[in-house]
This record gives C-alpha cells, structure tokens and sequence, in this order.
C-alpha cells in the first residue's frame, strides 16, 4: 500500500467534502461546514493552510438519516457514512464520511472503517431550564469519560494518565461501552422532539469538556460559501457561531502556531 503525504491526505478530505454535499443535495439533507472549516471558509476563503481536516454538522434527524441510508456497509461503496449505529467497529459519538479506498494504521490497529474522512456532527436541543440543562451535561459528561476511558488504547496513554485510565476502567467495568454509547445518544437527543417554538438553545454534544452552545435559531438559515473552488452550505450567521467556538475569529493565531498539527500514531494508505 502506498502511504498518503499530508498534502494528499487533505486533498483526499477536499473530495469527499465535494461528494458529501453531492449525496445530501441528492438525498434533501441540509449541513453545515463548521469549526474550522466554517472558519476557513470565512477567513481565508478555504481551508485554513495549517490545518488538515473537515467537520460537516447536521440535525439530529438528518444524522439519523444517514445512519439509515448506509445502514450496511459493506465496503463496495467508494463513499460512506459510519457511525456506532451501522458498523460495530466504530467506537465513536459522532460520524464519519469516509473514502474507502483508504486505510488507517495507528499505533495499534489497522482499519478500513477509519479511512481518511470528515467528521459529521449531530447537533441536538438542550432545554431551557438551568437545572435539566445542568442535569443533561453531567450525564453525557459522565458517558463521555466512560467512553473516553474504554476507548483510548494504553500505547497512547502516558504517565498519570495510565493510572487515571485504570482506575476508571476497574471503576466502571460493569458498564457495557455499546450500551454507555447508545445512552449517550439517546440523552443527548432527548429533547429535539420540543415544539419549535420553545426550542431556544442547540448544542454539538460530543464535545470534551464544557458544551458550548448557540442560539437554535441559527439552524433556520443557510447560504453557501466558497471553500477553494467549490461551493459549500453553512449556516448564514457565521459570526455568532464563530464568536462562540473561537472569540476573535479573524485575528490568527501567532506565527509559531501555524503548523499542522503531528499526529504520530496516524498513517493513511491508499488500498491500491
């Protein structure tokens, strides 16, 4: 197999950004670029030049969509969508679009169903009051440390950090990782069934740490922006959503932090 530099790896990532909005332009779902993708897009016009990945978000009910769309994948496909729902080798909260014509060797494993990719967010509600708010966040932050802790493989844990692993590990070995994943799901969209005139507040609820939310209403609105030379969807009120991921958005970072960031235990192949 032949290895991908970085720079085909992000060109690799370009292609299935422009076959992920072909396939929801033919299936009727709306996204959005985010993160640093959205940020890219408004600041430079595309990819940000030290960075290397894609984030896409989508409803709930349009990430379940896809879930059902790919429900068998079977590999045949040069492009699909993964998630813990329809493949039991993903381990993750949030979803992949994958080209299969890739595979991923980390420091201890090899899989075709983590291929070079982009990452799909589900966005979901988050009530109103301070306390199910409040209730809400520890019982996904709760999960997500289970999670995290069963999910990290111990070659890429060091120091303290092993120990802290362990011992959540012995702590809450009676939990099953599927059943904790499926909960996390299931908590985290348990209020995107509210009317929509009492939904104020929407959130990415797969993030480390504090979630950080915006106003529901920004999921109303949509335009395209230019990403290189394409063209993708994002919702229209960028700078509210970017004053809330990174404050100063159009100030970059210091010169020294323009790198792409190393990831040693990650290589990507080309099957062929």
């Amino acid at each position: 197999m032949q290895e991908l530099s970085i720079k085909q790896t992000i060109e690799v990532r370009k292609n299935i950004l422009e076959a992920f909005h072909k396939q929801c332009e033919r299936i009727g779902i709306k996204y959005s670029i985010g993160y640093g993708t959205l940020l890219g897009a408004v600041r430079h016009g595309g990819m940000i030049p030290w960075d290397d990945d894609i984030d896409v978000l989508v409803t709930r009910n349009d990430f379940e969509t896809l879930c059902s769309l790919y429900n068998s994948n079977n590999c045949t496909d040069k492009y699909q969508f993964v998630s813990h729902r329809n493949h039991p080798e993903i381990k993750t909260k949030i979803g992949y679009f994958i080209d299969f014509n890739t595979i991923t060797e980390t420091a201890y494993k090899t899989s075709e169903y983590h291929g070079v990719h982009i990452d799909v967010y589900p966005i979901d509600i988050v009530p109103n009051g301070w306390l199910k708010k409040t209730f809400l966040f520890l019982r996904r932050w709760f999960l997500h440390k289970l999670i995290r802790a069963k999910d990290v493989h111990p070659e890429v844990v060091r120091g303290y950090q092993k120990f802290i692993r362990q011992f959540v590990l012995l702590l809450c070995a009676p939990f099953n990782y599927d059943r904790a994943l499926d909960k996390l799901h299931i908590i985290s969209k348990k209020y995107n069934a509210l009317s929509e005139a009492v939904k104020e507040i929407a959130c990415v609820l797969v993030e480390e740490g504090k979630p950080v939310c915006f106003p529901y209403k920004i999921l109303r609105d949509y335009k395209l922006y230019r990403y290189d030379d394409k063209m993708y969807w994002g919702f229209e009120d960028y700078d509210t959503l970017l004053k809330v991921w990174y404050g100063d958005y159009m100030t970059p970072p210091p010169e020294s932090d323009r790198v792409i960031p190393s990831k040693p235990f990650v290589h990507y192949y080309f099957k062929n």
